[in-house]
């Protein structure tokens, strides 16, 4: 059973945290986490806006499931989709994540955002919520936008029992062998997930590609390293750096092919 001391401790938070002077807003992707975050802000009985950031990549009907089972829950649409931002900008990276920026972290600037992050995500995420002395902290990028982590501290089996114990309802994808649910192809994620993702859902894949191309024939700033969309394509899912990916240059690989053999990509 979800340990009843942390349940208590994340209202507490949630509590302590609520600003009346500003807009709280409780950030809804519609993965396991924000669905119990979601439900913890019901139970304080406060005032919240509960908003989900359209990031236009989310698997198929999930926008969906949101409308049906959180009607509440206000689907904001982004200046550009995911596509565009390729197009314009280039591959987002884990170390330059334009799509994060342009797709979700722009909501919120003076608010308080409560978000369902949690230190055993991934080693990356928990070492730096490790150092937050408290479950909050201020983005130096957006005016005065404050990030609240109520259950930075739950592990996985705190999320699904209080999820189960409190009959909530979440995504079927995670009946299909979904650990995490988010953006198809995140950057974030390791390859492994990303090559699952793309081989369930190939257009997602094929759409990158041809906002690639148009990056590439655009003279934008993947025409600097890349005349082949196919090609940009194959080093993004590879994980490799640009300078290691020139070496299998050597090897006269035929790029179309191979990431069409990888993913199952139909013509």
């Amino acid at each position: 059973m979800t340990d009843e001391k942390k349940i208590k401790q994340s209202i507490k938070i949630l509590n302590q945290l609520y600003n009346p002077d500003k807009t709280n807003i409780c950030a809804f992707s519609g993965g396991k986490d924000s669905i119990v975050i979601y439900d913890l802000c019901k139970k304080t009985g406060l005032k919240y806006q509960y908003i989900h950031a359209n990031t236009t990549i989310d698997p198929p009907g999930h926008l969906g499931f949101i409308r049906k089972y959180y009607p509440d829950v206000e689907i904001v649409n982004p200046k550009r989709s995911f596509y565009q931002i390729v197009e314009r900008y280039g591959l987002p990276t884990r170390h330059t994540r334009s799509c994060c920026q342009h797709l979700k972290e722009y909501i919120g600037k003076g608010c308080n955002v409560i978000e369902g992050l949690r230190i055993s995500e991934g080693v990356k995420r928990g070492q730096r919520l490790k150092k937050l002395r408290e479950p909050e902290q201020c983005d130096t990028r957006i005016k005065d936008k404050k990030h609240i982590y109520p259950i930075m501290h739950w592990a996985d089996s705190d999320v699904w029992e209080y999820i189960k114990i409190n009959k909530l309802t979440y995504p079927d994808w995670y009946n299909k062998g979904f650990n995490r649910l988010g953006c198809v192809g995140c950057p974030l994620a390791n390859q492994k997930q990303r090559l699952i993702e793309y081989k369930m859902f190939p257009k997602y894949a094929l759409a990158t590609i041809k906002a690639i191309d148009k990056n590439i024939k655009a003279g934008r700033s993947l025409s600097k390293f890349f005349d082949n969309p196919y090609e940009a394509f194959y080093w993004w899912i590879s994980e490799l750096s640009i300078q290691n990916h020139k070496c299998l240059k050597l090897f006269e690989i035929e790029y179309e092919k191979e990431v069409n053999r990888i993913l199952h990509l139909l013509k």
